[in-house]
């Protein structure tokens, strides 16, 4: 018979099952990694920066240059594959 138990009552007991994403995991001092890719960590902080400078009107000597070399370096470190 289908979807009976072992003595024909239908009944179940009720067993907790455990599942990936609700167990809780006891890690000692796991540190925290942003990404894997340093690229594309720089990629996040240049468009972060990119999207702070119009909203909060900010300019200084040097922000051109600074947003430029950020942009060649992720870009050269994603196509690097790093």
């Amino acid at each position: 018979m289908v979807g009976r138990d072992e003595d024909g009552t239908g009944a179940r007991a009720l067993v907790p099952q455990s599942h990936p994403y609700t167990e809780l995991s006891m890690t000692a001092a796991t540190p925290i990694r942003l990404t894997k890719n340093l690229g594309m960590l720089l990629l996040g902080i240049w468009l972060i920066i990119s999207g702070l400078i119009p909203l909060l009107k900010l300019s200084f000597e040097g922000l051109g240059t600074l947003l430029a070399v950020l942009a060649l370096a992720a870009g050269a470190l994603i196509l690097a594959g790093r």
